[in-house]
């Protein structure tokens, strides 16, 4: 059985980077080690629209949505511009530092090199 949470209507499964974040979830659990895609086809015959990475931390990630999506399908990336949620996290950060007069949202270097 794959443990799931579900809130409303909503339904996601858990998944940990180490066994140190597990325990800090439940320290009864017992870890089992799985690829990515596994966890994935887990997800989806638990019919999840949300895989919850390290749920009690040090820092917890919802992946969802088009990344969620793209993942499932064997794909590596979604597209980040074309993505709404990750325009609207970058608005919000941009507007919560009144030092930064303007920003643009564009394709990046392969190496990271802005």
């Amino acid at each position: 059985a794959v443990p799931t949470l579900k809130a409303g209507h909503r339904t996601a499964l858990p998944a940990f980077t180490s066994t140190a974040s597990l325990a800090r979830w439940d320290p009864a659990a017992r870890p089992v080690a799985v690829p990515l895609h596994q966890a994935l086809q887990a997800a989806a015959h638990e019919k999840a629209d949300t895989v919850v990475l390290d749920l009690a931390g040090p820092v917890a990630f919802e992946l969802t949505g088009a990344a969620l999506r793209a993942l499932a399908e064997g794909r590596t990336t979604a597209d980040p511009l074309a993505d709404p949620v990750v325009v609207a996290a970058v608005r919000d950060a941009v507007a919560a530092e009144p030092a930064v007069l303007s920003a643009r949202l564009g394709p990046g270097q392969a190496d990271g090199t802005l």
